[in-house]
C-alpha cells in the first residue's frame, strides 16, 4: 500500500504530530512514538542545518531544556566550547553523505549550567529522492563513568612514572610524565604512533618490538629494561612492564608504564667498571690473592698465589684454605681464628709463633651494610701477616697476598 504520511509540529509543544493514510502506517508510526516517548535515552529529531526540530522526555531531563526550547535550538549552543568543532565537522560530513553515522563523547551544559557528559550517536535519515531529511541523535548520559576516569586520571598522572596505553589503531595514550622523561609532550604520541620507534634505542628495538607485540596477545606480559633517546639526544634507561587489557569499549588493547631507571643503571655500570678495575689489579698484582667464602673455600687464585703456593688455580678454586695452605700444626689456630673473624667482624687471630704471621681484621664498605666473614692476608719476607675485612653479606671473602720472593712462608708441602 503507497504510504502517505503528513505531519504538523506544534511550536508551543515542540512536538510533531503525525498523521498516516492507513492502518498500517498508522500502527507503524504508533510503535515509533511510543519508543521515542518511553526511551530512556536522549533522542533528538536535527534538520540538516543542526537545529533540533523533536525532543523525547529523556532528552529534556537530560539538558534541562523542555522540548519547546529545544524545538529550533542549534546544537552548538548547548554544546561546551572544545566540543564544537569536532561535532560540527562530523555532523557536516554525515549530512554531505561522507558517512552514514558517528559517535562521539561531548561535554553539554544543561540549563541549570551544570556540565554532562554524553556519548551521541547519530545516523541520517533521507526523502524519497535521497536527499538529508533530517538526523536522529541519541544521548546517553556518561557523566559518573567520565568523572570516575578523570578522577583516576589525575591519581595516574602524579605518580613517578609514565602511564601508556596502546590501542590497535595503534594509537598510543601517555600519561603527561612522558614530556619530563623523553621531551615529547603526550600529544605527539598520539598523533604519531611512530614515534615509539624512534625514541627507543637502535641497539634494543627489535627486542622491544617483539617483545611488545607478544604482549598484544595471551603471552606473559613484557618486562624489559631498554635505552631511550630522548628529543634532546640524551641517553636515559626505563624499565618497560606491558600487559594485555581491554578498553572501556572492550577492544583489545596493550597497557603499561615506563619507570626512569638511569640513576640504577649508571650506578651499576660505574660499579662494573671499578669491579673491571680491581680485577685488573688482583691480576696483575705480585702479592698472592686468595678470594674465600664464609666456609673457607676458595673462589678466587691470582696469578701470584700460583707462583708463591705452587697451586694451580684450577686445582685450588673449590678447595679449603685450611686443608690446601695452612701447615696440619697450624690449623685449629686459624680455625679459631676464623670463627671469631666471622663472628666479630673484627680481632686479632695468631697462627702460631713460630710461623711468624699474624691477622689483623679491619672493617671495609661494600654493598652490605654489616661486617661478615671476609678477610685479606698479606705475607712480607721478614713481617707477620695483615688480614682486613670487607663487608658483603652475600659473598663473604678471605684475601691472602704473599710476596713472590717471600723466603719465610712455609708453603703446604713444601719446605
Amino acid at each position: 500500500i503507497p504510504a502517505h504520511v503528513t505531519s504538523a509540529t506544534d511550536p508551543a509543544e515542540g512536538r510533531t504530530s503525525v498523521f498516516a493514510s492507513t492502518d498500517a502506517e498508522l500502527e507503524a508510526l504508533t510503535r515509533y512514538r511510543t519508543i521515542f516517548e518511553g526511551a530512556s535515552v536522549g533522542i533528538l529529531k536535527v534538520d540538516a542545518n543542526g537545529h533540533n526540530t523533536e525532543a523525547n522526555p529523556a532528552a529534556e531531563r537530560m539538558l534541562g531544556y523542555t522540548a519547546a526550547e529545544l524545538a529550533g535550538m542549534d546544537f552548538r549552543k548547548y554544546t561546551h566550547a572544545d566540543d564544537i568543532d569536532h561535532n560540527l565537522g562530523l555532523f557536516q560530513e554525515l549530512v554531505a553523505g561522507k558517512r552514514d553515522s558517528y559517535q562521539l563523547e561531548k561535554r553539554c551544559y544543561r540549563n541549570d549550567g551544570k556540565l554532562v557528559w554524553v556519548q551521541v550517536t547519530a545516523t541520517l535519515e533521507r526523502d524519497e529522492e535521497g536527499r538529508p531529511a533530517f538526523a536522529i541523535s541519541m544521548l546517553e548520559d556518561i557523566t559518573e563513568r567520565k568523572e570516575a576516569e578523570l578522577r583516576y586520571r589525575a591519581l595516574i598522572e602524579q605518580l613517578p612514572l609514565v602511564t601508556y596505553s596502546v590501542a590497535l589503531d595503534p594509537k598510543l595514550y601517555a600519561s603527561p610524565q612522558i614530556e619530563q622523561l623523553l621531551g615529547h609532550p603526550a600529544a605527539d604520541w598520539l598523533r604519531d604512533p611512530s614515534l615509539l620507534s624512534k625514541v627507543v634505542h637502535p641497539d634494543d628495538w627489535e627486542r622491544v618490538l617483539v617483545g611488545s607485540t607478544c604482549a598484544r596477545t595471551t603471552a606473559p606480559p613484557f618486562r624489559d629494561e631498554y635505552r631511550c633517546i630522548t628529543a634532546d639526544g640524551s641517553v636515559v634507561w626505563v624499565h618497560d612492564e606491558t600487559y594485555p587489557a581491554r578498553d572501556e569499549r572492550g577492544e583489545p588493547c596493550v597497557q603499561g608504564y615506563l619507570l626512569d631507571i638511569t640513576d640504577r643503571k649508571q650506578a651499576e655500570l660505574s660499579e662494573r667498571g671499578s669491579e673491571a678495575r680491581v680485577r685488573a689489579v688482583i691480576e696483575s698484582a705480585l702479592d698472592a690473592v686468595i678470594t674465600a667464602d664464609e666456609n673457607g673455600c676458595i673462589l678466587e687464585f691470582n696469578p701470584a698465589a700460583e707462583a708463591i703456593f705452587g697451586r694451580s688455580q684450577e686445582e685450588a678454586v673449590g678447595a679449603r684454605v685450611v686443608d690446601l695452605l695452612v701447615p696440619p700444626s697450624l690449623r685449629d689456630a686459624y680455625n679459631r681464628g676464623f670463627e671469631q673473624f666471622l663472628a666479630t667482624g673484627q680481632g686479632r687471630s695468631s697462627a702460631g709463633a713460630s710461623s711468624r704471621r699474624r691477622c689483623e681484621p679491619t672493617v671495609a664498605s661494600s654493598r652490605s651494610s654489616s661486617p661478615s666473614a671476609a678477610c685479606r692476608t698479606k705475607v712480607h719476607a721478614s713481617s707477620p701477616a695483615t688480614c682486613a675485612t670487607s663487608a658483603n653479606r652475600r659473598a663473604p671473602r678471605l684475601y691472602r697476598y704473599g710476596k713472590r720472593n717471600s723466603s719465610n712462608w712455609s708453603q703446604p708441602g713444601r719446605r
